[in-house]
Protein backbone atom coordinates (compact mmCIF):
# COMPACT_ATOMS: atom_id res chain seq x y z
CA UNK A 1 0.00 0.00 0.00
CA UNK A 2 1.46 3.35 -0.91
CA UNK A 3 2.42 5.92 1.92
CA UNK A 4 4.48 8.42 0.02
CA UNK A 5 2.63 11.53 -0.54
CA UNK A 6 4.19 12.08 -4.00
CA UNK A 7 1.92 15.78 -4.51
CA UNK A 8 3.05 16.97 -1.32
CA UNK A 9 6.67 17.17 -2.29
CA UNK A 10 5.93 19.80 -4.12
CA UNK A 11 5.13 22.05 -0.90
CA UNK A 12 8.43 20.37 0.21
CA UNK A 13 10.14 22.04 -2.37
CA UNK A 14 8.79 24.90 -2.28
CA UNK A 15 10.01 25.45 1.31
CA UNK A 16 13.57 24.29 0.03
CA UNK A 17 13.85 27.17 -1.99
CA UNK A 18 11.98 29.78 -0.79
CA UNK A 19 13.99 32.98 -0.98
CA UNK A 20 11.99 35.11 1.28
CA UNK A 21 8.22 35.55 2.80
CA UNK A 22 5.59 37.85 1.58
CA UNK A 23 2.32 39.57 2.16
CA UNK A 24 1.75 41.43 -1.10
CA UNK A 25 1.93 37.40 -2.01
CA UNK A 26 -0.74 36.73 -0.31
CA UNK A 27 -2.97 39.42 -1.77
CA UNK A 28 -2.00 38.29 -5.40
CA UNK A 29 -2.66 35.36 -4.38
CA UNK A 30 -6.75 36.18 -2.66
CA UNK A 31 -7.48 38.38 -5.74
CA UNK A 32 -6.57 35.40 -8.47
CA UNK A 33 -9.26 33.35 -6.42
CA UNK A 34 -11.86 35.36 -7.90
CA UNK A 35 -11.30 34.11 -11.27
CA UNK A 36 -12.48 30.56 -9.94
CA UNK A 37 -16.31 32.18 -9.89
CA UNK A 38 -15.37 34.36 -13.41
CA UNK A 39 -16.26 32.22 -16.06
CA UNK A 40 -19.18 30.34 -17.29
CA UNK A 41 -16.83 27.45 -18.68
CA UNK A 42 -14.10 25.75 -16.72
CA UNK A 43 -11.56 23.12 -16.48
CA UNK A 44 -9.62 21.72 -13.76
CA UNK A 45 -8.03 18.28 -13.25
CA UNK A 46 -7.79 17.02 -9.22
CA UNK A 47 -5.38 14.76 -7.98
CA UNK A 48 -5.71 13.44 -4.68
CA UNK A 49 -3.36 11.02 -2.42
CA UNK A 50 -4.61 9.97 0.98
CA UNK A 51 -2.42 8.90 3.97
CA UNK A 52 -4.30 6.71 6.28
CA UNK A 53 -4.75 5.13 10.10
CA UNK A 54 -2.59 2.43 11.03
CA UNK A 55 -5.69 0.52 12.32
CA UNK A 56 -8.98 0.64 11.49
CA UNK A 57 -9.85 -1.18 14.67
CA UNK A 58 -13.07 0.41 15.92
CA UNK A 59 -13.54 2.94 12.97
CA UNK A 60 -17.00 3.33 11.44
CA UNK A 61 -18.11 0.88 8.87
CA UNK A 62 -17.60 3.62 5.90
CA UNK A 63 -14.37 5.20 7.11
CA UNK A 64 -12.66 1.74 8.02
CA UNK A 65 -14.08 0.97 3.74
CA UNK A 66 -12.43 3.86 2.56
CA UNK A 67 -9.25 3.39 4.77
CA UNK A 68 -8.81 -0.26 3.43
CA UNK A 69 -8.68 0.71 -0.12
CA UNK A 70 -8.40 4.20 -0.84
CA UNK A 71 -4.39 3.76 -0.67
CA UNK A 72 -4.60 1.01 -3.20
CA UNK A 73 -6.44 3.73 -5.73
CA UNK A 74 -5.40 6.39 -8.26
CA UNK A 75 -7.71 8.83 -7.08
CA UNK A 76 -8.45 12.41 -9.23
CA UNK A 77 -10.30 13.54 -12.34
CA UNK A 78 -10.44 16.31 -15.16
CA UNK A 79 -13.53 17.91 -15.52
CA UNK A 80 -14.44 20.42 -18.30
CA UNK A 81 -17.87 22.01 -17.37
CA UNK A 82 -20.85 24.98 -18.43
CA UNK A 83 -22.12 25.71 -14.71
CA UNK A 84 -25.17 27.44 -16.18
CA UNK A 85 -26.18 24.33 -18.85
CA UNK A 86 -25.04 22.01 -15.41
CA UNK A 87 -23.06 19.95 -18.58
CA UNK A 88 -19.89 18.87 -17.76
CA UNK A 89 -17.13 15.80 -19.23
CA UNK A 90 -14.97 13.67 -16.78
CA UNK A 91 -12.07 11.57 -17.65
CA UNK A 92 -10.89 9.56 -14.65
CA UNK A 93 -10.32 6.14 -13.30
CA UNK A 94 -13.79 5.27 -11.35
CA UNK A 95 -13.90 3.10 -8.80
CA UNK A 96 -16.30 0.54 -9.25
CA UNK A 97 -17.49 -2.67 -7.33
CA UNK A 98 -16.46 -5.62 -9.62
CA UNK A 99 -18.13 -8.11 -9.11
CA UNK A 100 -15.95 -11.46 -8.69
CA UNK A 101 -13.67 -9.15 -6.42
CA UNK A 102 -14.21 -7.93 -2.76
CA UNK A 103 -12.89 -4.69 -3.07
CA UNK A 104 -13.19 -1.50 -5.49
CA UNK A 105 -11.83 -0.99 -9.33
CA UNK A 106 -11.41 1.24 -11.33
CA UNK A 107 -12.91 2.06 -14.69
CA UNK A 108 -11.05 4.05 -17.24
CA UNK A 109 -13.45 6.76 -18.41
CA UNK A 110 -12.74 9.07 -20.93
CA UNK A 111 -15.55 11.96 -22.30
CA UNK A 112 -17.95 10.30 -19.44
CA UNK A 113 -21.05 12.93 -19.54
CA UNK A 114 -22.51 13.90 -16.01
CA UNK A 115 -26.01 15.67 -16.14
CA UNK A 116 -27.87 16.24 -13.16
CA UNK A 117 -27.62 12.56 -10.79
CA UNK A 118 -27.24 10.99 -14.40
CA UNK A 119 -23.62 9.62 -15.68
CA UNK A 120 -23.16 8.43 -19.28
CA UNK A 121 -20.32 6.10 -19.57
CA UNK A 122 -19.04 5.20 -23.13
CA UNK A 123 -20.79 1.47 -23.76
CA UNK A 124 -17.15 0.40 -25.44
CA UNK A 125 -15.80 1.41 -21.95
CA UNK A 126 -18.07 -0.33 -19.93
CA UNK A 127 -17.66 -3.76 -21.96
CA UNK A 128 -14.17 -3.09 -21.72
CA UNK A 129 -13.98 -3.20 -17.99
CA UNK A 130 -16.26 -6.57 -17.70
CA UNK A 131 -14.44 -8.30 -19.97
CA UNK A 132 -11.67 -6.88 -18.20
CA UNK A 133 -12.82 -8.43 -14.71
CA UNK A 134 -14.51 -11.37 -16.05
CA UNK A 135 -17.65 -10.42 -15.75
CA UNK A 136 -20.42 -12.95 -17.31
CA UNK A 137 -17.98 -16.11 -17.87
CA UNK A 138 -17.44 -15.02 -21.49
CA UNK A 139 -15.97 -12.33 -23.96
CA UNK A 140 -18.45 -9.27 -25.00
CA UNK A 141 -17.73 -7.97 -28.46
CA UNK A 142 -18.82 -4.78 -29.23
CA UNK A 143 -21.50 -5.35 -32.27
CA UNK A 144 -22.97 -2.69 -34.02
CA UNK A 145 -26.01 -2.00 -32.17
CA UNK A 146 -23.80 -0.65 -29.22
CA UNK A 147 -20.83 0.99 -30.96
CA UNK A 148 -20.44 4.72 -30.21
CA UNK A 149 -23.29 4.78 -28.00
CA UNK A 150 -23.42 5.66 -24.62
CA UNK A 151 -25.40 3.61 -21.12
CA UNK A 152 -26.35 5.36 -18.04
CA UNK A 153 -25.17 4.65 -14.25
CA UNK A 154 -27.29 6.34 -11.88
CA UNK A 155 -25.80 8.77 -9.07
CA UNK A 156 -28.07 9.27 -6.41
CA UNK A 157 -28.51 12.09 -3.64
CA UNK A 158 -24.41 13.72 -5.05
CA UNK A 159 -23.57 16.69 -2.19
CA UNK A 160 -21.77 18.28 -4.71
CA UNK A 161 -21.62 19.27 -8.20
CA UNK A 162 -18.36 19.87 -10.09
CA UNK A 163 -18.64 23.61 -9.93
CA UNK A 164 -18.90 23.77 -6.28
CA UNK A 165 -14.88 22.50 -6.24
CA UNK A 166 -14.42 26.53 -7.30
CA UNK A 167 -16.74 28.51 -4.49
CA UNK A 168 -14.71 30.47 -2.56
CA UNK A 169 -14.47 31.19 1.10
CA UNK A 170 -14.82 34.43 3.26
CA UNK A 171 -13.01 32.71 6.28
CA UNK A 172 -10.03 31.13 4.52
CA UNK A 173 -9.35 34.38 2.17
CA UNK A 174 -9.17 36.19 5.51
CA UNK A 175 -7.04 33.33 7.13
CA UNK A 176 -4.52 33.83 4.26
CA UNK A 177 -4.58 37.24 4.22
CA UNK A 178 -3.31 37.34 8.05
CA UNK A 179 -0.27 34.93 7.27
CA UNK A 180 3.16 35.48 5.53
CA UNK A 181 3.64 33.51 2.52
CA UNK A 182 7.36 32.06 1.02
CA UNK A 183 7.80 32.90 -2.21
CA UNK A 184 10.22 31.09 -4.31
CA UNK A 185 10.31 34.20 -6.21
CA UNK A 186 8.51 31.68 -9.72
CA UNK A 187 4.79 32.29 -8.97
CA UNK A 188 4.85 29.97 -5.99
CA UNK A 189 3.76 30.55 -2.38
CA UNK A 190 3.21 28.54 0.11
CA UNK A 191 1.22 28.67 3.39
CA UNK A 192 0.77 27.45 6.80
CA UNK A 193 -2.44 28.04 8.66
CA UNK A 194 -4.25 26.31 11.66
CA UNK A 195 -6.52 24.26 9.77
CA UNK A 196 -9.57 24.75 12.84
CA UNK A 197 -9.28 28.78 11.95
CA UNK A 198 -10.66 27.65 8.60
CA UNK A 199 -12.01 23.77 9.12
CA UNK A 200 -15.34 24.27 7.29
CA UNK A 201 -13.39 25.20 4.01
CA UNK A 202 -10.98 22.55 4.36
CA UNK A 203 -13.39 19.85 4.98
CA UNK A 204 -15.57 20.62 2.13
CA UNK A 205 -12.34 20.78 -0.11
CA UNK A 206 -11.81 17.38 0.90
CA UNK A 207 -15.54 16.15 0.37
CA UNK A 208 -15.94 18.02 -2.99
CA UNK A 209 -12.70 16.72 -4.47
CA UNK A 210 -13.91 12.73 -2.91
CA UNK A 211 -17.33 13.59 -4.34
CA UNK A 212 -16.16 12.69 -7.93
CA UNK A 213 -12.93 10.63 -7.14
CA UNK A 214 -14.79 7.78 -4.95
CA UNK A 215 -18.68 8.14 -5.99
CA UNK A 216 -20.92 6.88 -3.06
CA UNK A 217 -18.23 7.57 -0.43
CA UNK A 218 -19.32 11.68 0.54
CA UNK A 219 -22.67 10.41 0.49
CA UNK A 220 -22.34 7.94 3.56
CA UNK A 221 -21.18 10.37 5.69
CA UNK A 222 -22.97 12.07 8.59
CA UNK A 223 -22.77 14.43 10.65
CA UNK A 224 -21.83 12.71 13.81
CA UNK A 225 -18.60 11.44 12.20
CA UNK A 226 -17.67 15.08 10.61
CA UNK A 227 -17.94 16.51 13.99
CA UNK A 228 -15.01 13.63 15.07
CA UNK A 229 -13.01 15.59 12.64
CA UNK A 230 -10.24 17.92 13.48
CA UNK A 231 -7.69 19.72 11.12
CA UNK A 232 -4.39 20.55 12.00
CA UNK A 233 -1.86 22.66 10.33
CA UNK A 234 -2.57 22.85 6.85
CA UNK A 235 -0.15 23.69 4.40
CA UNK A 236 -1.13 25.51 0.94
CA UNK A 237 0.65 25.66 -2.08
CA UNK A 238 -0.16 28.18 -4.62
CA UNK A 239 0.78 28.51 -8.14
CA UNK A 240 0.21 31.81 -9.93
CA UNK A 241 1.70 32.67 -13.50
CA UNK A 242 1.65 36.26 -14.48
CA UNK A 243 -1.45 36.96 -11.40
CA UNK A 244 -3.61 34.12 -13.32
CA UNK A 245 -4.47 31.52 -11.19
CA UNK A 246 -2.55 27.60 -12.18
CA UNK A 247 -2.80 25.73 -9.63
CA UNK A 248 -3.37 24.97 -5.40
CA UNK A 249 -2.45 22.17 -3.81
CA UNK A 250 -3.45 21.75 -0.20
CA UNK A 251 -1.91 18.94 2.44
CA UNK A 252 -4.84 18.70 4.95
CA UNK A 253 -3.38 16.59 8.59
CA UNK A 254 -6.70 15.40 10.37
CA UNK A 255 -7.34 13.12 13.14
CA UNK A 256 -10.32 11.35 13.84
CA UNK A 257 -10.85 9.69 16.99
CA UNK A 258 -7.33 10.26 17.55
CA UNK A 259 -6.50 8.39 14.72
CA UNK A 260 -4.07 10.57 11.91
CA UNK A 261 -4.95 10.69 8.53
CA UNK A 262 -3.48 13.28 5.89
CA UNK A 263 -4.87 14.42 2.55
CA UNK A 264 -3.05 16.12 -0.28
CA UNK A 265 -5.58 17.62 -3.07
CA UNK A 266 -3.85 19.57 -5.93
CA UNK A 267 -6.05 20.79 -8.35
CA UNK A 268 -4.40 22.18 -11.52
CA UNK A 269 -6.79 24.74 -13.52
CA UNK A 270 -6.08 24.14 -17.19
CA UNK A 271 -9.08 26.66 -17.78
CA UNK A 272 -11.28 28.84 -15.88
CA UNK A 273 -13.11 30.61 -18.87
CA UNK A 274 -13.08 27.68 -21.60
CA UNK A 275 -14.23 28.48 -24.90
CA UNK A 276 -14.58 24.93 -26.24
CA UNK A 277 -17.25 23.25 -26.87
CA UNK A 278 -19.14 20.60 -24.10
CA UNK A 279 -20.56 17.29 -25.17
CA UNK A 280 -24.36 16.66 -23.90
CA UNK A 281 -26.05 13.17 -24.24
CA UNK A 282 -28.71 15.14 -26.53
CA UNK A 283 -25.39 14.98 -28.74
CA UNK A 284 -24.88 11.25 -28.52
CA UNK A 285 -26.66 8.06 -28.95
CA UNK A 286 -28.15 6.65 -25.68
CA UNK A 287 -28.33 2.55 -24.88
CA UNK A 288 -30.89 2.19 -22.05
CA UNK A 289 -30.76 -0.46 -19.78
CA UNK A 290 -32.63 -2.65 -21.62
CA UNK A 291 -30.82 -2.82 -24.36
CA UNK A 292 -27.96 -3.09 -22.86
CA UNK A 293 -29.48 -6.49 -21.13
CA UNK A 294 -30.55 -7.72 -24.46
CA UNK A 295 -26.80 -6.88 -25.68
CA UNK A 296 -25.33 -8.87 -22.81
CA UNK A 297 -28.08 -11.68 -23.27
CA UNK A 298 -27.65 -11.67 -27.31
CA UNK A 299 -23.46 -11.94 -26.58
CA UNK A 300 -24.19 -14.58 -24.29
CA UNK A 301 -26.36 -16.57 -26.65
CA UNK A 302 -23.48 -16.13 -29.41
CA UNK A 303 -20.83 -17.20 -27.11
CA UNK A 304 -22.61 -20.45 -26.31
CA UNK A 305 -23.32 -21.34 -30.50
CA UNK A 306 -19.91 -20.64 -30.78
CA UNK A 307 -19.25 -23.13 -28.07
CA UNK A 308 -21.52 -25.58 -29.43
CA UNK A 309 -20.38 -25.22 -32.90
CA UNK A 310 -16.74 -26.05 -31.30
CA UNK A 311 -17.60 -29.53 -29.77
CA UNK A 312 -19.37 -30.46 -33.35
Amino acid sequence: MKKAMMLGSVTVATSLFAVGCSQEGSGEYVDALAQKEEGTKFSYTVELDVTTPSTTEGMHEVLSHLATHIEDLDLGYTVTGDRDQGHYEIDQALPRQATLVPYPVQMDLTGALLEGESFYLKTEEMIAFENEQGTYGFTLETTPEVEDTYVELTLTDIPYTPEDLLERNEDYEALIEEVEGESNGEGEMTYVVDGEEASTYFKEIMKKSMTYSFPGIVELLDEEMEAQVTIGEVTINSQLDDGNLQKETYTIPFTENDREWEMVVAITYNDLDYSGDISTIDDEDLLDREAYNDYIVSEQQRDLEKFINSTD
